[in-house]
């Protein structure tokens, strides 16, 4: 490649021939520019003579430079987003799994920690004075809480105790000579005595349960003549209020079983004493069924009603302690809205769980299963 340059002195009149110019063909590049002097008259002109490949080299160093700025520009950006998440994202994700194991209690941890010291070490700092302040005041509550749940147990211990003997000397009394309206006040006191102790019952039970004092059995027993007890113990009741009152209970259902029979007593007894409380007209079914699909089988006991149902927006609700459907079935029918609570808590400590179907005005069916060894 070739470049000719020449310095020609202005030495003609012909104003065109001082123009500057600028000629290609094809194998040549030709440049000339004009200098001037001081009073502006031409001095000389430069002549530049070049082959054309050197804007062939021009061409192909603007296509170089172009094509290695893109790349500079990728691999700056790679490891820019490589150093970052090396540096901050990973961080970030270990500080977000320590606080998830933290919450869901599968850690021993009540720190945090990650690496490095920057303003993600600052974060830590808050989060960790945050977490001694939330353990602080969780012992807190859970110390006071369970104080609470003590000083009931023992005060519902205390009251019940006398209350029996109350209820004792109104049924001594109620078997000697009274006349009509003496019958009828004892019949009144005696009544009222026991929804008392019904009341004091559940509070006992539900204190127990949240202290951590009740304990769950494993014994063997018979559980069609259990279930049978319970539901003859509320066929008078049905029949009062001219309810039906029945036990369907299939051939398949084993007779023995092993597992805690107070504490699912105590279930059914909730669930009937409820189902016919709330009943008007119709009547109560106590239902068992055996799953063999299941791996161990479960045994699936139902307590279906014709009563008031419950509406479909308070169904999550129903297990909640002192909790009422509706606030004037408390003054309607009385009880406390503790009953479905205890049942619900006993269930989940026996290894089982309860569900709840219900429409409003045409009745409710509970259905419930709880671990049970089947000979």
């Amino acid at each position: 490649m070739k470049i000719n340059l020449n310095v020609v002195p202005a030495s003609t009149n012909d104003n065109k021939f001082y123009e500057d110019t600028f000629s290609t063909n094809e194998n040549l590049i030709s440049v000339r520019r004009l200098e001037r002097g001081m009073d502006g008259s031409p001095l000389f002109f430069f002549l530049l003579r070049s082959e054309r490949e050197i804007l062939n080299m021009g061409k192909s160093f603007v296509i170089i430079y172009v094509i290695f700025f893109i790349l500079s520009a990728l691999i700056t950006s790679f490891l820019g987003y490589y150093f970052v998440k090396k540096d901050c994202l990973d961080r970030i994700r270990y500080l977000v799994a320590q606080l998830t194991d933290i919450r869901s209690s599968k850690s021993e941890k009540t720190q945090v920690e990650v690496s490095g010291d920057d303003e993600l070490n600052k974060l830590v700092e808050g989060i960790n004075n945050t977490l001694d302040t939330l353990q602080s005041e969780r012992g807190k509550a859970e110390t006071a809480n369970k104080v609470k749940s003590e000083f009931i147990a023992n005060i519902s211990h205390e009251i019940r105790t006398p209350l029996n003997s109350i209820l004792g000397m109104v049924e001594l009394l109620g078997e000697t000579r009274l006349d009509k309206d003496q019958s009828e006040y004892v019949e009144i006191v005696n009544s009222a005595g026991k929804n008392l102790l019904s009341v004091i019952n559940d509070v006992l039970e539900i204190s127990k349960i949240e202290a951590g004092h009740l304990k769950i059995e494993k014994i063997e027993f018979l559980l069609g003549e259990m279930v049978g007890r319970v539901v003859s113990l509320y066929s008078l009741e049905a029949a009062g209020k001219n309810l039906s009152l029945t036990c369907n209970i299939p051939e398949n259902i084993p007779e023995r079983v092993s597992g805690d029979p107070t504490r699912l007593r105590q279930v059914l007894v909730n669930l009937i004493s409820n189902a016919i409380k709330f009943t008007s007209d119709g009547g109560v079914e106590v239902s068992l069924r055996l799953d063999e699909s299941c791996c161990p089988p479960k045994i699936f006991f139902s307590v279906s009603d014709s009563g008031i149902g419950i509406a479909s927006d308070k169904l999550d609700d129903v297990f909640a302690s002192f909790y009422q459907a509706d606030s004037s079935t408390s003054r309607k029918y009385g009880g406390t809205g503790l009953g479905l609570s205890i049942s619900h808590k006993l269930i989940t400590m026996m290894g089982g769980q309860i569900t709840v179907d219900s429409c409003l005005g045409r009745g409710t069916r509970f259905t419930f299963y709880v671990s049970l060894g089947i000979s």
